[in-house]
């Protein structure tokens, strides 16, 4: 038997690896024991029910001692309220074989698996026994920091989202049944190429991708082959295997898998990018399932034809984890929720999060921090990203929190229903926020968090240990093209100052007639700013009590005697920025409005634009200190010098 602390030592043996997965080093710098966890949690004991007898292996076992890739699998079923996932152990030759762990330890670290950061740690002596792994006798299986053998499948080190990437679709006759569509039928429903002959599937994998990627990402039919009769055409081929459906998907996968290599002479990953394996009814429980960062999906007869499970699929395949709503799969907002029994239909892509990791739309997505202040955005959405205009429209707003890397970050898009959307199952035409991890780049599964009209609006309590955030959609206009939403986003602003409670006991100065600025001063303050002072100024600290909620701080600069009297009649003219002249903030400009974006696009917007209402054409900046609970932090946009906790607003319309 291994104890706790051999295990323990073998998998942190080197220390370089030790560090590299945030999923296990995490635990093991928060808890020296942190191993227990995954290790000890993970003691199988001749798993499955199988034994070995001492060092001699059960006859047609077959022995393995490391997994060439560690590989994570998504399964599916048509009903939703089942979860699976698993983490399976590749070898060269693309087999898999299922290592039994516990459902909390998958859940913990698929995603480093996924992403090629975590891999399984086999114990010496273990074995393949049909489509599973078999365990000594007292060992442990476990997981460890470190890539496997071969990393996440990248073809050629090629980006899996943008590009050529072939596909073969496989028909499977098994020994007692067959899939129920031709090899033609099946070709023709993922390519949408008339193979059949029965007119060309007008939604399909090869279209659907092609329309939400823009032309960006394009699946083609793998190059033919003829191999002493063994025939690839039109992307498809038929497999004949000596297996039952009663035996399983497994067994069956691994089945086509090797008889693949056998007809063409090499391995079936080296066919094509993604290897489509349609298998026969009842050979498997779920619908579909995929294997993550990878090259192979499998299907439940019919699902092979619907367009719904071949998006989410192949989807699994470049990377892309569920969209969840308070769920797995429950964001039906894109094709990494839910799937459809539709061959051509839902028409929809995915959503803000997923589209931004695709990052077909990056030449017209916007960041935005905390650091930024108030801004404003029109959102586009990415059905109308060729029309879209760089300068002033936005297809997907990040909302990036810098304080963790990688992060996770909120992402705001406009779910416009129309063309490559128009089949959208939920939130159609409204502004979406989903939070993601794995910092926009990596798997990570993403949470569907509002779902917002025109005037609707959602907060994010303590954003990046700044403040509150605030997003506001101030209008939504569907009536032309493209169709838009405009939005306000902000951090850490009181929309309302505090009540000031009236002292406890009376003070020694007569109460001033505009509130006060600040709460008690630490040295004899100036004379409170008023319209015209009704007493001399105090000699010494007022004996005021301080207010019952806590005022903002004093301004560095002391307020003049008096503020320069705001006008009566008719504004000051405005020598501020005019409408489509450049600004970097509201405060640049006459009507109060600038379009958010990229700094060096932003100009100013007429009075109606996407701000809500537009700002009033400011006065000179008075000297006085901001009224209470309006001060902004340094960077923040900024008219006067009161709007400021530094009291200091420079021409930039930054807060110093």
């Amino acid at each position: 038997n291994h104890s706790l602390a051999t295990a323990k030592q073998r998998s942190f043996s080197n220390p370089s690896e030790s560090s590299s997965s945030p999923y296990l080093s995490t635990m093991r710098l928060a808890n020296k024991f942190a191993l227990v966890y995954l290790l000890g949690a993970t003691d199988y004991q001749g798993t499955f029910g199988e034994k070995l007898r001492g060092a001699r292996l059960l006859q047609g076992n077959k022995p393995i001692s490391s997994c060439y890739t560690s590989n994570v699998v998504e399964v599916q079923y048509e009903d939703h309220s089942i979860e699976e996932s698993r983490i399976e152990c590749g070898t060269e030759d693309g087999l898999f074989y299922t290592v039994d762990l516990p459902d909390h330890v998958v859940k913990a670290n698929k995603a480093g698996v996924a992403n090629g950061e975590v891999a399984i740690d086999l114990p010496a002596g273990s074995a393949i026994s049909g489509n599973k792994i078999v365990l000594p006798p007292g060992t442990k299986a476990g997981l460890k920091p470190g890539k496997s053998i071969a990393p996440p499948f990248q073809r050629h080190g090629r980006d899996l989202k943008i590009g050529e990437r072939t596909v073969l679709v496989v028909r499977v006759i098994a020994s007692d049944d067959a899939t129920t569509f031709t090899q033609t039928a099946l070709s023709n429903s993922v390519f949408g190429n008339n193979a059949d002959g029965n007119g060309a599937d007008s939604v399909n994998l090869k279209s659907q991708y092609a329309e939400c990627s823009h032309g960006q990402l394009n699946f083609v039919e793998a190059a033919g082959r003829n191999n002493n009769g063994n025939i690839i055409e039109n992307g498809s081929v038929t497999v004949t295997v000596d297996t039952l459906t009663s035996e399983g998907d497994g067994t069956m996968r691994n089945a086509i898998t090797t008889q693949l290599s056998n007809m063409f002479g090499i391995s079936a990953s080296s066919l094509a990018d993604h290897v489509m394996y349609c298998l026969p009814p009842n050979t498997m429980s779920g619908i579909a399932y995929a294997y993550i960062n990878s090259w192979n999906s499998v299907y439940s007869n019919e699902w092979c034809t619907y367009v719904s499970g071949q998006m989410h699929e192949i989807g699994h395949n470049i990377g892309l984890a569920h969209s969840n709503e308070g769920g797995t799969y429950r964001d039906q907002t894109g094709m990494m929720g839910y799937s459809y029994s539709s061959s051509d239909s839902p028409v929809m892509c995915f959503n803000g999060a997923k589209s931004w990791q695709l990052g077909w739309y990056s030449d017209k997505n916007a960041e935005y921090d905390a650091s930024q202040g108030q801004q404003t955005y029109r959102l586009v959405g990415q059905a109308d990203y060729p029309n879209a205009d760089a300068a002033t429209q936005t297809v997907i707003l990040r909302l990036n929190k810098l304080a963790i890397t990688p992060s996770t970050d909120y992402y705001v898009s406009f779910n416009r229903s129309v063309g490559n959307n128009s089949g959208t199952r939920e939130a159609a035409n409204q502004v979406t926020i989903q939070r993601m991890g794995g910092g926009g780049t990596s798997y990570a599964e993403s949470e569907l968090l509002a779902k917002l009209s025109a005037s609707g609006s959602y907060s994010i309590p303590d954003f990046d240990g700044v403040g509150e955030l605030t997003l506001t959609v101030n209008a939504i206009n569907t009536s032309i093209s493209p169709g838009y939403a405009d939005i306000t986003v902000n951090v850490g602003v009181i929309t309302s100052p505090p009540t000031t409670a009236p002292p406890t006991t009376p003070p020694t100065t007569a109460t001033p007639t505009n509130s006060p600025t600040t709460g008690s001063p630490t040295s004899s303050p100036t004379p409170f700013p008023t319209i015209s002072p009704t007493v001399p100024p105090p000699t010494s600290s007022p004996t005021t009590a301080s207010p019952t909620s806590p005022p903002t701080p004093f301004p560095t600069n002391s307020p003049s005697p008096a503020p320069t009297p705001a006008p009566t009649n008719e504004p000051t003219p405005c020598n501020l920025a005019k409408v489509d002249e450049s600004c970097s903030g509201g405060a640049d400009c006459c009507s109060g409005a600038c379009t958010g974006g990229k700094p060096a696009s932003r100009v100013c917007l007429p009075p109606s634009g996407p701000t809500n209402p537009p700002a009033p054409t400011p006065p000179p900046a008075p000297t006085t200190a901001s009224p209470v609970g309006s001060c902004l932090n340094k960077n923040g946009s900024c008219a006067f010098n009161s709007d400021c906790c530094s009291g200091n607003c420079k021409n930039n319309g930054r807060c110093a």
